[in-house]
């Protein structure tokens, strides 16, 4: 296993099973953990869904926030009329129905150590269009998207904080983030991205306020400032498995890690506290 992340677009470690590789269920007495999970923003509309497991146990969600507070969604273990794949997603449910079509690219790929095993990650982000119907109305929206898909074998007890949105700079040029604090997150090589016109660049590390109101960097020479619309949360018991999470919906303002300003920004923050 490497000492550090690595953070390139091809990994090659022997022995490793990495994706689109079959993972054991189990590796060195830790449970695989993996998701797909796409985040669509525009300045209307903020949407996310997922797909789960935790050692073969499966998770769904999907959400749909607007800045008027308005949120929908639903999570269980199964969903019928939902389908997430890397360049699609599709939600029916009742009156909603979601469709979002997405050309992801700007790969970043990170596999970080976690004790005797290890944990990767692969997020792209690339522009986007979603068509919501609901109540017999439709509405068309042009955006972006991040794709986060991840697998591995995490301790134990897994915290973090994240925040991912879609934006423009006062440069006039489309962008996107992704920081993050506890989970892949080395001082270099780490997943901590922000993408300018399509191009990923690393980011230094950062820290959140414990409210999920800013993310800044720990000279405080950038801040980057959050505005929530709604919240989606969620409180899981399930045997050995317990998960707390919040993850509010909204719009930016400020800075990002790396100097750029934003003039426009939507997205998600997200707090997450797992064990299993």
């Amino acid at each position: 296993m490497p000492s550090r992340p690595l953070r390139r677009r091809q990994l090659e470690l022997p022995g490793v099973p990495l994706p689109p590789a079959a993972m054991p269920l189990w590796h060195r007495g830790r449970p695989r953990k993996r998701w797909t999970y796409m985040l669509f923003a525009s300045r209307e509309l903020v949407a996310c869904a997922a797909v789960a497991e935790i050692a073969g146990l499966p998770r769904r969600w999907w959400a749909i926030a607007t800045p008027d507070g308005a949120l929908v969604g639903r999570a269980a273990p199964f969903l019928r009329r939902f389908s997430v794949a890397p360049e699609r997603v599709y939600v029916r449910c009742g009156a909603t129905e979601f469709t979002l079509e997405a050309s992801p690219g700007g790969e970043v790929e990170v596999i970080s150590p976690t004790g005797r095993s290890f944990a990767w990650t692969r997020k792209r982000y690339g522009p986007a269009r979603a068509r919501l119907r609901r109540n017999r109305t439709t509405q068309n929206f042009e955006g972006g998207a991040l794709l986060d898909e991840s697998a591995g074998y995490h301790p134990r007890r897994t915290r973090w904080r994240w925040c991912a949105g879609v934006g423009t700079a006062s440069s006039g040029e489309t962008v996107a983030w992704n920081p993050v604090r506890g989970i892949h997150d080395s001082p270099q090589a780490s997943e901590r991205t922000v993408w300018v016109a399509g191009e990923p660049y690393e980011v230094p590390a950062v820290e959140f306020e414990d409210d999920l109101t800013a993310v800044h960097c720990p000279d405080e020479s950038t801040t980057l400032h959050f505005r929530p619309w709604s919240k989606r949360s969620e409180r899981l018991r399930l045997g050995l498995i317990a998960i707390d999470y919040r993850q509010p919906f909204g719009a930016f303002s400020g800075e990002l890690p790396g100097g750029l300003r934003l003039v426009t920004g939507t997205g998600v923050m997200e707090f997450h506290d797992a064990r299993w």
